[in-house]
């Protein structure tokens, strides 16, 4: 029996159940991280994860199924579309009408909704000992969670077909690094600092040898930085000349061409990152997180941890 059965078969053991929105209100690995930490909070509490994507931020027509295959029982439905299943119970509470109709809807239902687990699902899930007996899992979170990350990242024929196209034309060599960088909301509206592009080649040169790189950045300034002063290094990258910081808020505004092409530009570079000798990243922005499901530890590196190590030093 494979992983996708075996799951199914303990999750929908369980009596209670969760409907746990994605594609609530923040960015898609945002989103796809906490979902996947979600079924990891959901099977050590014996409660049946149900999945609903209904009017989802990054496919608002079709949902997970846009771009993915399903791999669990799925709601969908109008109750779904509205701000009646989210995040936080404290945006819950700033609104009766709400709070009465998704009560109502827990009682008729006898169901939990995102809100009621997600204060314990994130940050916890994201570092914690695991212990999933009837899977035979158990250790820390990185431990136990890749086969649940390859559940949820298997995209249906259209979108494979897609991704591939995009991938086939960075024509990457048999071996590369894999890097990325963070810039836009991240600086202007949550004043983070971040650590500049010779502060990553200096980092990247202390790691590897590898001069093909695989770039993730939303900061077209920071490609041209990179390509006139690493001359010896070629840098493979979706980001344009045009693409001046990313904004979540501004993405959504966008049509859905755009965004949906835009989109599968990047599963495609996180899908090929997933494949590269090693990855160098930002815990500022979620595709790291994501990543780091997949990739072995010793291949795995992150900005802010290798500065904290030199500082101590």
């Amino acid at each position: 029996m494979n992983f996708l059965d075996r799951y199914n078969e303990v999750n929908n053991s369980f009596k209670d159940k969760c409907i746990f929105k994605v594609g609530e209100s923040q960015g898609v690995f945002s989103e796809i991280n906490n979902m996947i930490f979600a079924m990891l909070y959901c099977l050590e509490h014996k409660i049946q994860f149900v999945l609903t994507s209904t009017n989802a931020n990054f496919a608002p027509e079709k949902g997970w199924e846009e771009f993915f295959l399903p791999f669990c029982n799925q709601v969908d439905n109008k109750f779904h579309a509205k701000k009646y299943n989210i995040r936080f119970k404290d945006d819950m509470r700033k609104s009766i009408r709400r709070k009465l109709i998704s009560n109502l809807y827990k009682k008729i239902y006898r169901v939990k909704l995102t809100q009621d687990i997600f204060d314990e699902v994130y940050p916890a899930y994201a570092d914690k000992q695991i212990n999933i007996s009837e899977l035979n899992l158990q250790g820390n979170t990185y431990d136990v969670i890749k086969p649940f990350a390859e559940l949820a990242w298997r995209f249906n024929p259209e979108t494979r077909a897609e991704i591939d196209e995009v991938i086939k034309n960075f024509n990457l060599p048999e071996k590369y690094a894999a890097m990325q960088m963070r810039r836009g909301d991240k600086v202007t509206i949550f004043k983070t600092t971040t650590a500049n592009p010779d502060e990553y080649m200096a980092e990247l040169k202390k790691i590897t040898d590898i001069r093909d790189v695989l770039l993730l950045c939303d900061e077209y300034d920071d490609v041209k930085h990179l390509v006139d002063n690493y001359k010896d290094y070629k840098f493979y990258t979706i980001c344009q000349p045009n693409e001046h910081g990313y904004s979540n808020d501004d993405f959504q505004k966008q049509d859905w061409d755009k965004k949906r092409k835009r989109t599968i530009e990047l599963f495609a570079t996180v899908d090929a990152m997933l494949r590269a000798e090693l990855f160098l990243g930002t815990d500022i922005a979620n595709p790291y997180l994501f990543i780091k499901m997949f990739m072995d530890k010793n291949k795995f590196y992150v900005m802010e941890e290798l500065q904290k190590k030199e500082i101590a030093v």
